[in-house]
């Protein structure tokens, strides 16, 4: 955690997106969730939220928490609408339940991994599937920190609220990056390439002569 180290709360250790033993962590209600006490360097101006999600086929229809502060800032998978998404990143106006959200209302997959990207600059929020920007809207407001509330902390995974929460359903997490700046467009294609799942070509390989 490059110094912001995290209280694991009720999550559990799974296999990771490219087949690591415990390489990702599983979460499974609102009390499942990764927490990282607030410091100086997480109260950040500019940002860039980065993970790779795998959602269960229940999960895929149910909201979760990727990276959250209260009344800062919000990287959510919410595909709890009947016909669309309503997944979003957000910064908070400075007032409760005030929130400039850039909201995706296509639906995220299931089943399967994929990358979700949250970035500001000061003056415009975008978010990212996989390589691809999906949406963006202009804002230019400050990040709060400690405005509203005392010292929040900063929580990785769980359900954004427990009553939409089946039984059976979970969400998987692995790599979960937090940068103090903006990604620019080619730097998220960047990491989703350094990271994106193998292909199926090795499969079946013999013999390789790299020359």
């Amino acid at each position: 955690g490059n110094g912001n180290d995290g209280k694991v709360n009720g999550a559990a250790l799974a296999e990771g997106r490219l087949g690591k033993r415990d390489g990702a962590y599983v979460f499974s209600n609102k009390e499942s969730n990764i927490e990282i006490r607030e410091s100086d360097a997480l109260k950040m101006q500019k940002m860039t939220i980065n993970a790779w999600v795998y959602l269960s086929e229940e999960a895929v229809h149910e909201p979760w928490d990727i990276v959250y502060k209260k009344n800062s800032f919000q990287l959510v998978v919410d595909n709890s609408g009947k016909t669309n998404g309503k997944n979003f990143f957000g910064i908070n106006k400075g007032a409760h339940a005030k929130w400039a959200n850039a909201q995706y209302g296509g639906r995220l997959p299931a089943g399967k991994w994929f990358m979700y990207t949250g970035t500001y600059d000061g003056a415009i929020l975008k978010q990212y599937l996989d390589s691809s920007q999906i949406n963006s809207i202009s804002y230019d407001g400050l990040v709060p920190h400690g405005v509203l509330t005392k010292e929040r902390p900063v929580i990785i995974g769980g359900a954004s609220w427990a009553a939409a929460i089946k039984e059976n359903s979970f969400c998987k997490l692995d790599n979960v990056r937090i940068y103090n700046r903006s990604l620019s467009k080619e730097e998220v294609e960047e990491l989703y390439n350094l990271e994106k799942p193998k292909s199926g070509l090795e499969k079946g390989l013999v013999a390789y002569y790299p020359f």
